[in-house]
Formats: C-alpha cells, structure tokens, sequence
C-alpha cells in the first residue's frame, strides 16, 4: 500500500451477491479496492494467505455454508498467520446474539484477535464511516509496520503525534510499550480501544464541547474548529468524528479569554469569547432539568448532564486517568438500558430516592 494507492481489501465470504455487493460500495469510495474470496479451508490457509496477501482482512462471521465455522475462528487463524495485518468482523446483529457475543456493537471487544466489528446495515446506512474506519486501520498498521528502532517513549511519541507532557499523561493508561509488546496489533489495539475510547488525555466532540462549557453542536462549527484545529489528535487510527487533545484545547481557551480580558472560569467566559454579535454561544443543556451548566456526560444517553444530578458509574474498565463515566438521573428514570449493578454503594444508596424524584422537565411543560 502506498500513499496513492487505494487500501486493498479481502473480504471473506462464502455468499456472493450481498459481498459483492458490499465490495463495490467500498471501491466506489476510491479509496479501498476490495475483491470477495471464498474462505480456505484451515489446512490450505497459509497458501491462501500468500495468494490473497492483502492490507486488511474482512472476514463475515458467518461462514457455514461452505466450511462450517465461524468467521472469529477463521480471523484466529489469520491472526496467526499474518500477526501485523488488521483483521475486521462483518456481521448482522442476529448472527452476533446467536455467537454469544454480548452487546452487539460492542460484541468484537471479547474476541482478542479482531481489530473491529462491522455490522452489515452501516454498508448502507453510514458507508463514509466504514471506509474511514478500514482505511485508518489499514494505514495504521502500515505505518506500525514501518516503524523499527527508537525508545520505547519515541515509538509513542511517535504514534500519538503527542508532546513530552502528553506523552507522561497517556502513560498512565498502560500502553504495551515493551519491546516484546509494541507490535501492529496490541498497539493498535489499545490506541483504538483505550486511548481513544475513554475520556482522558483525548476527548471525542461531546466531552471536548462539554469540557469547554459549549455545546456540541457549537463545538463542531466551521468556524470554532477552525479556532482549535491545533488540538485536534493527528495520531494513528484517528476517529471518523475526531479526537481532541484535552490539555491543547484548554490552553487554546486560555488565551482567547485573556486576548478578550475576561475575568473568571475559562470554561465560562469561552462561550462570550467565542460569541458574534454580541451573542454568546450556547451552553450544553442538562438532559435532567432542562437547564444550562451542564459539567459532564450521561454514559447511557450520550447526553450533558449535571455533576449534581448523575451518578457515578462503573461499566468498564477505564484506567484511572480517565474520566470516571456518570449517568444521569434521566436514564436512571427512565431508560432501560440502565444497570443499578454498575452503581457503587452509595450510588445504590441514593437509587430509590433518585426514582422517586418529579420529573422537573415535565413539572415545566419542555422538553430536554
């Protein structure tokens, strides 16, 4: 692969029209060329791998009509055989909950030699994204594979796109950094997984607008990512809808409210600072009350929400240097994905006076 050539892509699959239809649609994009080849069988795999060389592998979970095994399995094998190439799942989300895979989109996280999971839909429904996705990890991969020498803290460095001070900061989410460790894909992996799952060191647009007391909608306007474009990650495997740099957009905020002599919180006098006509932007909304000053992010709803009106939630397990997750009393009232196990003691002290609590958006006639 070579910066001008488009990503080339195997997609295993012992169908052939909805592969090949799927194929077309991510060669279309220019950016990826993908072709569908039948799955081997496992004693011929290793001169299917050398036939098939590719920079990414696209495997269908589903696999029985002609070999009778999962395509995990298979992805298993093609782990073993081509350790620093990135390996994907495709799959529908009845063929997941038949596998036992746990939550569905989040199904791919139990199988340790997959670098992600595909369902079929977003072929159709959000077909940017995915190329986005197989081309960042193809490219990903490509450039781990290149890179050979250096410190230990270089090689981070180096990844990340990162400053000495972010580099102390990301070390303390654990990354496989020794020199047996720092290959493709447990690189990869906890780039992808880790680093930029959690808030931390890096925030997706929610947490990066929230932290700056905006909205998101606000955030991701031309003009304000024009103002904190020098914070925005630049590292491998970076996300379709971007990562930010925590430290970078605190410090870009910093200045533009001393530039306006504002006094006070940063986070107050961004929105003023940022404001046209006299009009500041927008401050994030919590969805509990309806109100402006919303701190932090449900985990449940993806929603703002208030410190003093969340709890705090316990349903992975993030490094410590990342923000704790929170859920809002809203998704506590009324979502059923909520989970009281994944409260802590006093959290589940609170429960029930939380549950008992008047809906305040409702009492006032809005809605969040």
């Amino acid at each position: 692969m070579s910066e001008t050539s488009p990503v080339d892509v195997v997609y295993i699959d012992d169908q052939e029209r909805e592969p090949a239809r799927y194929a077309e649609r991510l060669s279309s994009s220019g950016t990826i060329s993908c072709r569908v080849i039948d799955p081997p069988a496992l004693d011929e795999l290793r001169a299917f791998m050398v036939e098939h060389r590719a920079d990414l592998y696209l495997i269908d979970q589903d696999l029985s009509d002609k070999r009778g095994y999962l395509g995990s399995g298979l992805a298993a094998h093609i782990r073993s055989e081509a350790p620093d190439y990135p390996v994907v799942l495709v799959s529908r989300r009845t063929v997941l909950n038949e596998a036992k895979y746990g939550r569905p989109a989040e199904g791919f996280d139990d199988v340790h030699v997959v670098d992600d999971l595909i369902l079929k839909a977003r072929f159709n429904r959000d077909l940017e994204r995915v190329v986005h996705t197989l081309a960042e990890l193809a490219e990903g991969y490509a450039s781990l594979r290149d890179r050979t020498g250096g410190s230990r803290n270089a090689a981070l460095q180096w990844a990340l796109a990162a400053t000495d001070e972010e580099i102390d900061a990301v070390r303390e989410a654990s990354p496989p950094v020794g020199t047996a460790q720092w290959r493709p894909f447990p690189a990869a992996r906890w780039i992808r997984h880790t680093l930029l799952a959690y808030p931390g060191p890096l925030l997706g647009p929610l947490h990066a607008a929230v932290s700056l007391g905006i909205t998101r909608e606000a955030f991701e306007s031309e003009r304000v990512q024009k103002v904190f474009a020098g914070a925005r990650y630049a590292g491998l495997f970076a996300p379709y809808e971007g990562r930010w740099w925590r430290g970078r957009l605190l410090s870009i905020a910093t200045k533009l409210v001393v530039e306006a002599e504002l006094r006070g919180p940063v986070r107050t006098n961004l929105r003023i600072a940022l404001g046209e006509d006299d009009a500041p932007l927008p401050a994030p909304v919590c969805v509990w009350d309806g109100t402006e000053g919303a701190e932090a992010v449900c985990y449940v709803l993806h929603e703002p929400v208030k410190l003093s009106h969340s709890l705090r939630y316990y349903p992975d397990a993030r490094p410590s240097v990342m923000d704790p997750a929170r859920v809002s009393y809203r998704a506590i009232y009324a979502d059923d994905s909520f989970d009281e196990e994944l409260l802590d003691s006093s959290g589940q002290d609170m429960l029930e006076q939380v549950s008992a609590l008047p809906d305040p958006i409702a009492d006032s006639g809005t809605q969040a």
